[in-house]
């Protein structure tokens, strides 16, 4: 399972770097980090007290919700949809980093060309491998600022869980705030949270199947 509080690969941990040699040792340190865990375990993502806890898989659907018995305590009622949020956000960016990861662990070895063997011209070899890097890094990077950028949008729709405890706020396909009925959160016990949260961000991504599906359909 990934911890959403590890290591993050993204260009701002690795602009820094000033030559190819630097990126690839970095690149590979990380590659060999990742591969300790298992994308079947999902990703998972924590809010800064560690209290809520969420668990996506690799297509960035929510597997499980997880509420600590002290939660109270940890988060509060108050921030309870703002501790679920930041659990979220956090599943969402490890499952986007193992994504990148996995497409830089494919350029690494690229096939060699019919016409070329490895030993012609190992230098040729390192450079389309560091541009494989750097054109990784960047989608990564422009799919990050999407997700940011959506918040600016208006808001499109919203979406509560089963008894009203939790509101989703959707914006161009994605969620950009979890708001809560106070009331209601103080009323639950965490078993109830776990499950409010878990059938509102499911149900939010069945319908997102759903729109996919539409679009993806000719006159749809």
């Amino acid at each position: 399972m990934r911890d959403g509080r590890g290591p993050r690969l993204s260009l701002a941990s690795l602009d820094f770097l000033g030559d190819e040699v630097a990126l690839a040792q970095r690149v590979e340190q990380t590659l060999r980090d990742a591969g300790q865990h298992s994308e079947a375990d999902g990703f998972c993502g924590s809010d800064a007290t560690g209290a809520v806890s969420v668990v996506v898989d690799a297509q960035r659907r929510v597997d499980t919700v997880m509420v600590g018995r002290e939660w109270r305590s940890g988060v509060g009622v108050a921030r309870f949809p703002t501790a679920l949020f930041d659990a979220y956000n956090a599943a969402v960016g490890a499952a986007l980093d193992r994504a990148a990861l996995t497409e830089l662990q494919e350029a690494k070895a690229p096939p060699t060309p019919p016409h070329q063997t490895v030993a012609e011209s190992p230098e040729l070899a390192e450079g389309v491998w560091s541009r494989e890097t750097w054109r990784t890094l960047e989608g990564l990077d422009v799919e990050l600022d999407r997700v940011a950028q959506v918040r600016v949008s208006p808001v499109e729709e919203v979406m509560s869980s089963p008894n009203g405890c939790l509101t989703l706020r959707v914006r161009a396909g994605s969620i950009v705030g979890i708001t809560g009925d106070t009331g209601r959160i103080a009323r639950a016990d965490a078993g109830q949270l776990q499950f409010e949260a878990r059938s509102v961000l499911r149900a939010f991504d069945l319908a997102e199947a759903v729109r996919h599906d539409r679009e993806g359909c000719p006159g749809g």
